[in-house]
């Protein structure tokens, strides 16, 4: 699993919409190849970030999960353990842009996980052209 925060986001707006989170550390540490998403969870010390979601490149789902308010809740087990298969994918040099949503006026810090596993060359694709 790799992280999927770290430093604070533009900060949300007041109307409450998705916005982008940057994820820029995913590309930097995987060698080249695709990669499927078996999930994700994240949490926020701001309560008013309610759900994050995954943008994978050239796919029209966009997967995500609900935000936690610590990193010391345990999350359901269903967003990290592959009961849903595979999420999506995206290959190495095009890594997932991430999403928040919720209502504040303040930078937020999303921290958390991406669960990936290097796909094999026989795999299918979920949601979206291969």
């Amino acid at each position: 699993m790799r992280g999927i925060g770290g430093g604070a986001g533009d900060g949300l707006d007041d109307e409450g919409r998705w916005l982008p989170y940057p994820l820029d550390e995913l590309q930097e540490y995987l060698p080249a190849g695709r990669y499927d998403v078996l999930g994700m969870t994240a949490w926020s010390t701001n309560s008013e970030v309610v759900a994050a979601r995954l943008l994978l490149p050239n796919q029209v789902y966009r997967p995500g999960a609900l935000v936690l308010p610590s990193g010391r809740t345990i999350p359901p087990a269903f967003e990290l353990d592959g009961s849903f298969g595979v999420w999506g994918w995206f290959e190495q040099e095009q890594p997932p842009q991430l999403e928040v949503f919720g209502l504040s006026g303040v930078e937020v810090t999303i921290s958390g996980y991406v669960k990936i596993v290097r796909a094999s060359a026989q795999s299918s694709r979920a949601g979206g052209v291969a």
